[in-house]
């Protein structure tokens, strides 16, 4: 064996293993994953408003602003459900974004950390947190730009034994 090559040697260098990146690799902002300058819907917007808005853009969460100001969130699923009450009743009265967004959304800073808020979106069972810079609409997270963030980082981990973790006998 030759002089310097034991790894075990004072400044040898070494491979570094998973575990080494698991442990310096530091958990980004929100900022890193969230979508920037979102589209958004006013309160007294009709929810036709808004489900034309999230269909164009292919969207299913929408920033309601109401006087200027961050009020709620309307998802596509809130739209689903008001279209199901429209089938029901006179459908020449239009529905405001106001009468079925949810008010005092999940709100974070642009500096809030990614596992954090992916704890949050699991406990309160929602799909998106609003994210804002000193109190100002700065961009939307939801699970879709989470699940893709873990999926790309699955892939970057994923080494040549892969599978290997999936035995079952």
């Amino acid at each position: 064996m030759c002089a310097g090559s034991d790894p075990r040697a004072p400044g040898a260098s070494r491979r570094p293993s998973r575990d080494d990146a698991r442990v310096t690799r530091r958990i980004p902002s929100v900022l890193a994953l969230m979508t920037p300058f979102p589209f958004a819907v006013q309160a007294d917007d009709t929810v036709e408003v808004a489900r034309a808005m999230m269909e164009e853009h292919g969207i299913h969460h929408l920033p309601v602003l109401r006087d200027g100001r961050l009020a709620g969130v309307v998802s596509a699923r809130d739209i689903g459900l008001a279209y199901d009450v429209l089938a029901r009743r006179d459908a020449q009265i239009p529905m405001l974004v106001w009468a079925i967004c949810t008010r005092e959304p999940y709100v974070v800073e642009v500096d809030a950390r990614i596992d954090s808020v992916a704890d949050e979106l699991a406990n309160r069972r929602i799909g998106s947190a609003l994210v804002t810079k000193h109190g100002k609409l700065a961009g939307i997270l939801t699970l879709t730009d989470i699940c893709r963030a873990y999926a790309s980082l699955l892939r970057e981990s994923d080494g040549s034994g892969a599978g290997d973790d999936d035995d079952v006998a």
